[in-house]
């Protein structure tokens, strides 16, 4: 069909849709679905759902506009999870916001969503990321990618070799003091890279000479899943490792939802000495109060460092006064059994009379 024949087609669609003959007077009357009533439009708009669809209502006509307010009243914007829709759809809103007051802010919502929702088409086709080191945006992305664990949109990026290179100089804090007014963001990329990343992408990141090391480890605990973290753990050297990394790798895992996971294959790997034990429930008392997980971090130490661990856990339950924790330990068969009359001195020079209390309950068991 040529384009002449669907435009009159169109037209005469159009026609018959708009204006039609009076049958009597052989005047034309109107029959816009704009001139339809208020009251039946915001019916029809009703079924569209409550928001999202704002913004392309109201640009059609007045009574459209006029229609959705009264149905919606202030709860009608359309949301930025609409604009992306589709390619077309957000490269028209773009287009149109360009050189407005605040379409900065537009347009960073719209990137924000982009690495939220893992749209690699619209940051492909709509975003038209050149991707060079010399582009400031370049940094901008992987810090949204990282910020947002956009693991899609980061495969995108990595299969530019430009991306793998800027990498690279991020890593080398001599070039980052010269291209950078501060090395602070380049840093920041290096320690936390492993976040959006998923086992295939730091193996071809590692491939392409892009180095990790056990600093990567705990920043990979902010992934949901652990199979990031179980990899680095198993490649990268942890002989080095330095207390406050370990520490911190401790505290990621037990604030993770698959904290028993996380921490079951963290011993597999490293070897827990008292002070990591020490740390370990202090700051399990401090968060979760995670009773297995006390369990687990016992399980497999040596008698000696087990028992001042317990003596050790045992002082900070009273100290913050935590009787489920040590009614807990009191019950379990897997801990060793504790030292009650050790224990209420303790509480006694402390004035903790709740505990006192709870102390001789337990000792009268």
């Amino acid at each position: 069909m040529s384009k002449d024949t669907v435009g009159k087609k169109r037209r005469r669609i159009d026609t018959a849709f708009t204006e039609k003959k009076d049958t009597k007077g052989g005047e034309r009357c109107s029959s816009r679905l704009s001139s339809l009533p208020t009251q039946v439009l915001g019916n029809c708009f009703s079924f569209l759902g409550k928001s999202g669809h704002y913004y392309f209502l109201a640009s059609v006509c007045k009574d459209f506009k006029v229609a959705v307010d009264e149905l919606y009243g202030d709860d009608r914007n359309t949301s930025v999870d609409s604009i992306l829709t589709s390619v077309s759809t957000c490269k028209h809103v773009i287009d149109i916001t360009s050189g407005e007051e605040h379409d900065h802010i537009i347009q960073d919502n719209i990137t924000q969503t982009v690495f939220k929702n893992e749209r690699v088409d619209i940051f492909q086709h709509v975003l038209r990321p050149s991707l060079n080191p010399s582009d400031v945006n370049t940094l901008r992305y992987i810090v949204n990618a990282i910020k947002h664990k956009s693991t899609e949109v980061m495969r995108f990026m990595i299969s530019h070799e430009s991306v793998i290179e800027f990498i690279k100089v991020c890593q080398n804090i001599e070039d980052i003091s010269r291209q950078f007014p501060t090395s602070e963001h380049a840093k920041f990329v290096i320690r936390y890279l492993s976040v959006p990343c998923d086992v295939s992408m730091i193996k071809y990141l590692m491939e392409k000479g892009i180095q990790f090391n056990y600093r990567s480890i705990p920043e990979s605990l902010i992934r949901d899943n652990l199979d990031t973290f179980e990899y680095l753990l198993d490649t990268v050297s942890l002989e080095t490792m330095e207390s406050d990394v370990l520490q911190m790798t401790i505290s990621k895992a037990i604030q993770h939802e698959k904290a028993i996971d996380a921490i079951r294959i963290l011993k597999g790997k490293v070897n827990f000495g008292y002070t990591d034990l020490v740390y370990s429930f202090s700051f399990i008392i401090h968060h979760n109060g995670n009773l297995d997980l006390i369990e687990l971090f016992l399980k497999g130490q040596c008698e000696a460092i087990r028992l001042n661990a317990v003596k050790f856990l045992l002082c900070t339950c009273i100290e913050k006064e935590r009787m489920d924790v040590l009614s807990h330990i009191f019950d379990s068969s897997s801990i060793s059994s504790i030292d009650l009359d050790g224990c209420l001195p303790f509480a006694e020079a402390r004035n903790k009379l709740g505990m006192i209390r709870f102390i001789r309950d337990l000792q009268s068991r």
